[in-house]
């Protein structure tokens, strides 16, 4: 009997790439690169979206899907980075006074 190999998700390996996208604009942002705030928080965001729904579809897949790892990746990153820019914009907003 032949079984299927399971199939990576390909919602995860977008997430996955998305968080690191997102940590390459966020880092680009301490070195002088022009991208806003703004534009950083909403790629966090749909990064956020992404790794959640990756990260349930895998595990309601029953073995069908894998890619858990890419989409805890993602939801860690796309976290940890919403933090750093809430507290950057903090920062910044405390600065301008």
């Amino acid at each position: 009997m032949i079984t299927a190999k399971p199939k990576i998700s390909v919602l995860a390996v977008i997430a996955a790439v998305l968080a690191g996208l997102q940590v390459l604009l966020a880092a680009g942002k301490f070195i002088r690169v022009p991208v806003t705030i703004t534009e950083v928080g909403f790629l966090g965001i749909l990064t956020l979206i992404f790794s959640a729904i990756a990260f349930f579809r895998i595990r309601k897949s029953r073995g069908a899907l894998r890619g858990n790892g890419l989409a805890i990746f993602g939801l860690i990153v796309s976290g940890l980075s919403m933090l750093l820019l809430i507290v950057m914009a903090v920062v910044i907003s405390g600065m301008e006074r």
